[in-house]
């Protein structure tokens, strides 16, 4: 394990601050706000979302299955494509959830929809297998998948945790209810385009 000085610590810590710095000028160049715009999504919405991606989920290990048996990619009929690209409607939203765990299966579930989508711009099937493999195995977890207990930990809440978990469980209780969950569905899409030009 590499260990760094105090100094070297330090030194790093400057050089982050000054690329968010960068960064932020940038946006303020372009007429946007210095600051991305918080996040947004409950974690129970957030989850919800997910659990609608799984078919996604499945489908990337079959495709990933089927091109490492065949040693090729694997061409798919339009259809399938755009089935694939359809979930970004959910993980354009989770994006924004306010559990870092959240995000971070997003994002997996991105790399999925883009190993798809441009599966002919990698060089080999192991290129491809590669980045199927990493967003799959983010999703999958080292020895089981995700819970919503797990990810609903509260750092970023003024609450104690037991009580942050079960009021997210409560959430995502009510959002079961079909009526419910279109009703907050329609209220995070209308925020999505409100804040989208400042992204």
């Amino acid at each position: 394990m590499v260990s760094q000085t105090i100094d070297e610590i330090q030194t790093d810590i400057a050089q982050l601050t000054e690329q968010l710095e960068e960064v932020k000028a940038e946006r303020v160049a372009r007429g946007l706000p210095a600051d991305l715009p918080p996040n947004y999504v409950s974690t129970a919405m957030a989850w919800h979302l997910y659990e609608r991606c799984e078919p996604l989920y499945r489908f990337g290990i079959q495709y990933a299955t089927l091109c490492d048996k065949a040693n090729e990619i694997i061409e798919l009929p339009d259809a399938q494509k755009e089935w694939a690209k359809s979930f970004e409607k959910y993980t354009r939203l989770i994006n924004y959830a306010e559990e870092m765990g959240v995000r971070t299966l997003a994002i997996a579930l991105d790399g999925i929809i883009a190993a798809i989508e441009n599966r002919f711009n990698y060089e080999s099937v192991t290129q491809l297998l590669r980045l199927l493999h990493v967003s799959l195995q983010f999703i999958t977890g080292d020895y089981s998948r995700p819970t919503l207990d797990g990810i609903a930990w509260g750092a970023h809440v003024n609450t104690d945790e037991a009580t942050y978990r079960r009021e997210v469980s409560q959430e995502y209780l009510r959002l079961k209810d079909e009526v419910e969950f279109e009703k907050e569905l329609e209220k995070v899409n209308e925020h999505y385009y409100k804040i989208k030009e400042m992204i």
